[in-house]
């Protein structure tokens, strides 16, 4: 439905993000939506709504009302679109022999490691340290963590050095931005979305879903700023332990205060992080070597 990626996006303004990758999940609110959008604007200025391709607003409404419509005849939440077609499938075909298509994970997966092959400053072993000490910090701060969001948390922890690469200071806000701007196969418009927004949130502690909307909305805001604080602690702990070794951590979780020991920090000293954490978590943040 939506294939030209906006020239700025979301993450800088309040208007929606609509990058569209290989598989799409539109909700059954966000169909609605892009009908409405279209329908309330002449032909001739449909090409300004973010995402929409030019040469689709003489269809962009009718196509989406059909969606709309059978979305709630079948009562679906959600309905997953394809972004290739018949050519990409006998390409396929004709490489692997077979017709199966691999799981979404795999997909997703797969996208993940051809956006880091890109960037000769993504380093792997970091990535990967940084992702578990990421997951160890949800598992001890946040049980209740979404699925969506620990995949988001997760993808966001191994790709942050990506936008490093590009430049430090701003990493938070350059990685954010490629994940809008790339076509990642496998993931929802939505998935794109929160993986953007944790990055960005990781830097930003004013970042607030409604620069994502309508894919994200009010209730993500906590949870978003969680992921962040986590993203940032997780960078922070990383950056600060040798090169090269697995890291050990563990989270110690009282009614005051989180104390997160890791034997390989080589120092540690009070930072802004803490008050974050604090908001969002309702505890003081120790970090002991």
């Amino acid at each position: 439905m939506f294939s030209r990626v906006p020239k700025k996006p979301a993450t800088a303004s309040s208007e929606p993000c609509e990058a569209c990758p290989c598989l799409t999940g539109p909700s059954s609110t966000s169909a609605g939506a892009a009908c409405r959008s279209g329908a309330s604007r002449r032909l001739e200025k449909r090409g300004a709504i973010a995402g929409l391709n030019e040469d689709r607003g003489d269809s962009i409404v009718g196509g989406s009302l059909a969606i709309e419509t059978l979305m709630e005849v079948l009562e679906a939440k959600e309905v997953w679109v394809s972004g290739q077609g018949v050519r990409e499938g006998l390409a396929l075909h004709l490489a692997t022999g077979s017709d199966a298509l691999p799981e979404p994970p795999a997909v997703r997966a797969a996208s993940i490691r051809a956006l880091t092959a890109r960037f000769d400053g993504w380093e792997p072993s970091k990535a990967e340290r940084r992702v578990a000490l990421a997951r160890g910090l949800v598992a001890a701060l946040d049980r209740r963590a979404a699925p969506e969001m620990r995949e988001a948390l997760d993808e966001a922890a191994r790709i942050l050095d990506v936008g490093r690469s590009v430049g430090f200071f701003d990493r938070h806000e350059h990685v954010a931005d490629l994940v809008v701007a790339t076509d990642l196969d496998g993931f929802s418009h939505r998935a794109i979305a929160l993986l953007s927004a944790v990055a960005l949130a990781a830097g930003d502690e004013d970042v607030r879903p409604r620069a994502y909307a309508p894919l994200l909305g009010r209730e993500d805001g906590e949870p978003l700023r969680r992921a962040g604080v986590v993203l940032a602690l997780a960078d922070d702990i990383e950056e600060r332990c040798p090169p090269g070794i697995p890291l050990a951590m563990t989270c110690e979780v009282t009614r005051s205060r989180a104390i997160v020991r890791v034997p390989a920090l080589l120092g540690w000293r009070p930072r802004p992080l803490d008050a974050r954490f604090e908001q969002a978590f309702g505890r003081k943040l120790t970090v002991q070597c």
